[in-house]
């Protein structure tokens, strides 16, 4: 509901939808959802020029990475994808820079994990299908 508000350019409507559910989701472990709506938040107030707000945000969000490892890979990858283009947005290249490598590192790790998990499948149908 944040991102239609956000959409609608309800600012004050989006943010505050983004920190109730960061709120909830915090409040029941539900670290991916709570991840996603910091990104969401990050992505509103990047988008009106709230530079330091934005920044804040996104250190939370590393830090909630950083704190609970039970959050899907995807979702941080996505979080780090973003948070790439928005700090340099923001003009904070060599952070951006950083970013970006812990990003395709996790992003080469997703697809070596894809590709294995992908020839197990086919390995297992070509052994059932004899």
């Amino acid at each position: 509901m944040g991102r239609i508000e956000q959409a609608l350019l309800s600012l004050d409507a989006a943010l505050s939808l983004f920190d109730r559910s960061i709120t909830v989701a915090d409040e029941h472990g539900i670290r991916d959802v709570q991840l996603d709506a910091l990104a969401a938040k990050a992505d509103a107030l990047s988008a009106v020029g709230r530079q330091d707000e934005m920044l804040a945000t996104l250190a939370i969000g590393r830090v909630v990475m950083r704190t609970h490892r039970t959050i899907a890979p995807r979702s941080q990858s996505a979080f780090r994808e973003m948070e790439v283009r928005w700090l340099a947005k923001a003009g904070q290249y060599k952070e951006a820079l950083a970013a970006a490598r812990e990003w395709r590192a996790q992003e080469r790790s997703l697809r070596s994990s894809s590709a294995r998990t992908a020839q197990r499948i086919l390995q297992e149908l070509h052994e059932t299908n004899r």
